[in-house]
């Protein structure tokens, strides 16, 4: 899914995988707690329903792309109570994690400096904390 940060400039489709996909294409999924069949419940693997949830939140701009159309496809035809619940699931994966502000910081001026790499003028710095200020 990070993979797709840069909207499509360096790949034709984003990155992204399942739990499933992990676990047929590598060992990974071998000695973990969770199952990578499930997309819900208490032992449904979390990359499951933050891949769905991916898809989802970025239907409108990936579902144009040809690459995409079978998995789509796929979307389209879970229930919707099926989509629900694996909304949830992630949600509720999302909110378990821990919030940091340094976390934050960090991505913003690693997000800055990218940028600045793609920009035509330099992107200015904005200054996070009292001492980057000038």
């Amino acid at each position: 899914m990070v993979l797709h940060a840069d909207g499509g400039l360096m790949g034709s489709k984003p990155y992204c995988a399942s739990g499933k996909y992990i676990d047929r294409m590598s060992d990974h999924c071998r000695h973990c707690r969770f199952d990578p069949k499930k997309a819900t419940g208490d032992r449904a693997c979390p990359l499951n329903s933050l891949y769905w949830r991916f898809l989802e939140r970025h239907a409108e701009t990936l579902s144009a792309n040809p690459r995409m159309k079978l998995i789509y496809g796929s979307l389209t035809r879970m229930s919707d109570e099926k989509r629900s619940a694996m909304r949830e699931q992630a949600q509720a994966f999302l909110d378990a994690l821990p919030r940091s502000s340094a976390w934050r910081d960090a991505a913003h001026e690693q997000r800055r400096h990218h940028l600045a790499g793609y920009a035509s003028e330099p992107v200015p710095h904005e200054p996070t904390h009292p001492e980057d200020t000038p």
